[in-house]
């Protein structure tokens, strides 16, 4: 086998652009790479290893690989380390110029891997069994230990523990664009770069949403590229606080939101789609992102909330209507909002009575607070 003739193109140019950035990365290397004994290094990083065709693919045609693998150690995961995510190191020479048999064996693998990831990555809503591969010159079992560390975070929402699912593409991709420096470097730690397939975060068309296969999906999407998290360089005046205090609260009130409203937006747009609402008509990105946040900052935790208020903001549109963002600082809305919002706070609050009433939702209360406002005053045409 000397050429990666079964993966799609997208999927070898994805390879060989990974090859090109990790060579970037040796030359770049600072000299602590040499004094800690270990040269830089790139590990896959899958969601688990349970119930993964990659991990069954390693095994069976990787096998000395495989056996290499580390399981991140989170007590989570106690007993099943199996379903926990994993690291697995790649040769050292998988990025050479003239790989040899087994190499390009595995560098096939990875084409098939990245093949699959990036229709993975299009159906937005589904499990990615291949979620990165990070460079670094720690040992996989450090990069573990900190990435267990990493998943245990206090909520800023309530000071709960949470899971954090920092290996998830989706979740790392909402959140990282809003982490200042000292917030990466503790996200990254042992980690030197992070490169995961770029997410779709906007209108989701019908025809891709609904295809069974790439070809039905009729080429509507764009063609996946990376994402890279690269650690930023140490400052010149003091280090972030790397304790596992700070790690555990890493992130701010508005990247917790931001990072757990991922799967949120993306279920809003499959709504849409499945409306017959076309992308023209669906909110973009950033205004999706925006709804999200306001919904956040107004108390809807709950995400059925959160997706009625992105309705209720955002109404279906027919084509050829123009589109009409709901104003909730107009006074009729901004009075129906604040009722809405009140009506949930006392019924929430009665929740825990006996015989109390169930939790309202956000339509519900947003209907009833319509019906009891009086009617529109009418006026009459001039002319």
């Amino acid at each position: 086998m000397r050429a990666l003739s079964s993966a799609h193109p997208d999927a070898v140019l994805l390879l060989r652009s990974l090859q090109k950035g990790f060579v970037r990365a040796l030359a770049l290397a600072p000299p602590v790479h040499a004094s800690v004994g270990r040269p830089l290094s790139a590990f896959l990083v899958l969601e688990r290893w349970r119930d993964n065709p990659l991990a069954e693919h390693l095994q069976e045609h990787h096998p000395l690989l495989a056996d290499e693998r580390v399981d991140v150690p989170d007590d989570i995961y106690k007993g099943r380390p199996e379903a926990a995510p994993t690291l697995v190191p790649m040769p050292e020479h998988w990025a050479a110029d003239a790989p040899g048999d087994d190499t390009l064996a595995l560098l096939n693998t990875m084409a098939l891997a990245l093949d699959a990831a990036r229709l993975q990555s299009r159906r937005r809503l589904v499990d990615q069994m291949l979620c990165a591969v990070v460079f670094s010159a720690a040992t996989p079992a450090r990069i573990a230990l900190h990435w267990k560390h990493l998943g245990f975070q206090i909520s800023p929402e309530d000071g709960k523990d949470k899971l954090f699912r920092y290996q998830d593409a989706r979740v790392m991709q909402r959140v990282w664009p809003l982490l200042d420096e000292a917030q990466r470097r503790r996200w990254l730690g042992p980690v030197t770069a992070w490169w995961s397939l770029s997410q779709p975060w906007g209108p989701w068309a019908g025809a891709e949403a609904f295809a069974t296969t790439e070809a039905a999906a009729g080429g509507a999407a764009e063609a996946t590229e990376w994402f890279v998290a690269d650690r930023p360089a140490l400052p010149h005046v003091s280090t972030p606080d790397s304790s596992d205090e700070a790690l555990h609260r890493l992130l701010r009130l508005d990247q917790w939101r931001a990072a757990h409203t991922a799967t949120t937006g993306n279920r809003l747009w499959l709504s849409m789609a499945s409306r017959k609402i076309s992308t023209r008509h669906q909110p973009d990105g950033e205004t999706m992102t925006r709804l999200l946040r306001q919904g956040a900052e107004l108390g809807l935790t709950q995400e059925s909330d959160l997706c009625e208020f992105v309705d209720a903001s955002w109404p279906a549109h027919r084509p050829g209507d123009p589109v009409v963002q709901r104003d909730w600082s107009a006074p009729r809305d901004a009075a129906l909002l604040q009722q809405a919002l009140a009506s949930m706070h006392a019924t929430g609050a009665r929740t825990g009575e006996a015989g109390g009433d169930p939790p309202a939702g956000f339509a519900s209360s947003l209907y009833a607070a319509a019906q009891a406002q009086p009617p529109h005053p009418f006026t009459p045409r001039k002319g």
